[in-house]
């Protein structure tokens, strides 16, 4: 008998921020129970704009109920992929976090992976 391998769709939902404290989106993804995580690439700026030479540190997460949230990641122009969790089935809205009070505010971009 010959069996095939069940293929998974995946899902990718791209989101950006630009935080002083943290932003919850307003648009909901669907997510399948399992495994979330995040690629996120942001950067720290100083309140005139520019980029600040001292980085902070930002949390990417799902929520439902109650939110999933990825270890911290640096906001220095570098990309990460993190882990947010393991969520059931259902719609989720991204929420970011400014974790540290290193600079004025926290802008990039990322991806929602499933």
């Amino acid at each position: 008998m010959l069996t095939l391998p069940t293929i998974a769709s995946a899902a990718s939902y791209s989101y950006s921020f630009n935080i002083t404290s943290s932003v919850t989106g307003n648009t909901k993804h669907t997510l399948s129970a399992g495994t979330v995580k995040t690629t996120a690439k942001g950067n720290t700026y100083s309140a005139d704009g520019g980029e600040s030479s001292s980085k902070s540190k930002y949390q990417v997460g799902v929520q439902r109920f109650l939110t999933n949230y990825a270890d911290p990641i640096s906001a220095n122009g570098s990309s990460y992929t993190k882990t947010i969790g393991s969520v059931n089935s259902g719609s989720y809205a991204v929420v970011v976090n400014k974790y540290s009070s290193t600079g004025y505010k926290v802008k990039g971009k990322g991806t929602i992976n499933q």
